[in-house]
C-alpha cells in the first residue's frame, strides 16, 4: 500500500478558481468526486489530486498553496 504525499494547499484558493473559471458544480462533478470537500476543507489533497485540479482549473499547481 502506498502511501499518497498530501499537498498543504488553501481550499479557498480551489473555489475561487471554480467561481473565477465561471464552472457550474455539475461540470466539476463528473471531473472530480471529491471536489466538494476540498473546497470546504473536510478531505486533504493529495499531490496527485492538485495536479488535476490544476489541469482542469488551467492554473499553475502553486496558486493553490498560496
Amino acid at each position: 500500500m502506498t502511501k499518497e504525499i498530501i499537498a498543504n494547499c488553501n481550499p479557498k484558493m480551489i473555489k475561487n478558481a471554480r467561481i473565477n473559471s465561471n464552472i457550474k458544480e455539475e461540470e466539476v462533478i463528473h471531473f472530480m468526486k471529491h471536489w466538494k470537500k476540498w473546497e470546504n476543507g473536510e478531505e486533504q489533497v493529495t499531490w496527485e489530486d492538485l495536479r488535476l485540479i490544476s489541469k482542469f482549473y488551467h492554473k499553475p499547481t502553486f496558486y493553490f498553496l498560496i
